[in-house]
């Protein structure tokens, strides 16, 4: 497991021949634009080894729902996966 990490939060993330999925991400502080510069760093990632990011959105904690949830990564280029059946797992 790979680690992305700022004064504000971290987003941990595996990488294996197909795509990387994102683990887990935790903002300390909302609103700040945390998550957006944890994703951007990710997308860059992306970008160089030429793989997709995947994830399954649910909310860690109570610091965010998951209708806010889901819209924070539209918001950011995702869109649920082909295979998804619940809502939940998405793809860049």
């Amino acid at each position: 497991m790979e680690i992305i990490k700022n004064e504000n939060g971290y987003l941990k993330y595996s990488i294996d021949e197909n795509e990387i999925v994102i683990d887990n991400i935790k903002v300390y502080k909302q609103r700040l634009g945390t998550g957006k510069l944890l994703i951007n760093e990710l997308k860059e990632i992306s970008k160089e080894k030429k793989l997709p990011i995947t994830l399954y959105s649910y909310p860690q904690d109570d610091t965010i729902n998951e209708d806010n949830l889901r819209n924070f990564y539209y918001s950011q280029g995702f869109e649920l996966h082909p295979d998804d059946i619940d809502y939940n797992l998405f793809i860049y």
